[in-house]
């Protein structure tokens, strides 16, 4: 019998969306592997932050329709679309590395640094030569109709600097063979490379020049942070009429500087609190809605009628104001929730820093981005800092 997995799988192909895992099974070895494309879209992730890298998006997906008048026009002979995107844990970098994945108009390939290292030496920064010539052969394979998106999580440790350790001189060469790739000799046309990073300044500023757009993603308005709680909590859950505007702003403000992560598990909280309350106080019910949904999901491949789940529930418990406020408050006195909270502020804090002092300062012997602070900086998130 098939899998839901391998009828996706199947369906991927029929359709021609593509989303492709690296792997590396042995000494000099690296292949993409096919994998069921994510089914997050980029108009589904969240947040105004994310506005600048959509528009870079779409940017290119209109270049890829065109891409000979693109290449014959260019004023310098080729195209650099390469994109990192800043922002901590939880912010929602993966959310939107999943929704490129799953882009039909594209290719994705994702690709962790893990999967390259190997204990032959020499061999991670060859590595590197056949992550994009694999990358390279996805495109040729395609017809070279499509643009390959490498797709790279924790970008930062491609870069690792242990302070005069040995290993220094592999990752100064790894760094060194990226440069190459990005803005090399050989011609890598429409293989874009988009980095994610919550430690931007352990990026060298030699690489960050080879990328066209610099974005800092993931940061939550005041409101934004009320609309992210709001839609978590009637995703599944029956409230009660006692909710007010007033109280969702006071609960916006006890939320400054969190991800949309941290929110997410405040809404994680009190779900699984009605869910125990409902299991306990109303079993014979709680059973027949998870054979109810258990049935709906084999029939119609994983989708639920959650109105009427909702509604069945909230028959007999629903969630209170005074419940979400109890949570609320709970989960920010965590010590982990609160050190959550503080990174984010100091990432989004570096962030604007390293956006600051990108055409001011080089340490020459590691080329990391420098420190010191530049308010007149000219250099915006998202501009082309070629």
């Amino acid at each position: 019998m098939e899998t839901i997995q391998t009828r996706k799988l199947k369906l991927d192909k029929k359709g021609d969306n593509e989303f492709y895992v690296g792997t590396s099974s042995g000494h000099g070895e690296f292949e993409f592997e096919r994998e069921v494309a994510p089914s997050v879209r980029i108009k589904d992730v969240y947040g105004k932050s994310f506005d600048r890298m959509k528009e870079h998006l779409d940017d290119l997906a209109d270049y890829s329709k065109y891409l000979s008048l693109f290449g014959a026009t260019a004023p310098r002979g080729k195209i650099k679309s390469n994109i990192v995107a800043i922002g901590p844990y939880g912010c929602g970098k993966t959310e939107i590395g999943r929704a490129i994945a799953g882009d039909p108009r594209f290719i994705g390939a994702e690709v962790m640094v893990t999967d390259l290292l190997t204990c032959w030496f020499g061999e991670f920064e060859k590595n590197v030569d056949r992550v994009w010539d694999a990358a390279k052969e996805l495109r040729k394979n395609s017809g070279d109709s499509k643009l390959v998106f490498l797709l790279m999580d924790e970008f930062d440790s491609w870069f690792n600097a242990s302070n005069g350790h040995w290993v220094d001189n592999t990752y100064s060469r790894v760094q060194k063979a990226i440069q190459m790739k990005l803005d090399g000799v050989v011609d890598y046309e429409g293989i874009i490379t988009v980095g994610f990073t919550n430690e931007p300044r352990k990026i060298p500023l030699s690489i960050y020049r080879r990328f066209k757009y610099v974005d800092i993603v993931g940061e939550l308005e005041a409101g934004e942070r009320v609309d992210l709680l709001k839609k978590f909590l009637t995703n599944g859950l029956p409230l009660s009429s006692g909710f007010r505007e007033q109280d969702y702003r006071r609960w916006g403000l006890m939320l400054e500087g969190a991800t949309g992560d941290v929110i997410g598990k405040v809404a994680d909280d009190i779900h699984y609190d009605f869910m125990r309350k409902m299991i306990d106080e109303h079993p014979s019910e709680a059973r027949k809605l998870n054979n109810y949904v258990a049935r709906m999901q084999r029939k119609k491949e994983g989708k639920v009628d959650k109105p009427y789940v909702k509604q069945t529930m909230g028959a007999y418990l629903r969630v209170t104001p005074d419940w979400v406020e109890q949570h609320l408050q709970a989960k920010l006195a965590e010590p982990i929730i609160r050190e959550q909270v503080d990174t984010a502020k100091r990432v989004y804090a570096e962030a604007r820093d390293v956006m600051a002092n990108l055409h001011m300062r080089n340490d020459a012997a590691s080329g990391i981005v420098g420190q010191s602070c530049a308010p007149n900086s000219q250099y915006k998130q998202g501009q082309n800092i070629e």
